[in-house]
């Protein structure tokens, strides 16, 4: 028996369906998920600029400062209790 028959008497018709359904579907949408992935690649990317310029001008103390004051007292004893 070949390889094509073995993978036959496993998966019916209703499974290759599926999986076409799946496949197809994918690649329907491969154009979109490729380029949402490209702007959130590029917004990481400014993301950790920004974030590495308030470490080296030392306004990421400052700007913690300002979150935490401006935090529930619930939620920093929960943050800062272990």
């Amino acid at each position: 028996m070949d390889r094509m028959g073995a993978a036959d008497s496993i998966c019916d018709g209703r499974d290759r369906d599926l999986f076409n359904a799946i496949v197809f579907g994918v690649l329907r949408w491969r154009g979109r998920l490729m380029e949402t992935g490209s702007v959130g690649k590029t917004l990481l990317g400014v993301l950790l600029i920004a974030v590495g310029l308030l470490v080296a001008t030392n306004l990421d103390k400052r700007l913690e400062t300002v979150l935490v004051d401006a935090s529930p007292a619930w939620l920093t004893e929960l943050t800062t209790k272990f």
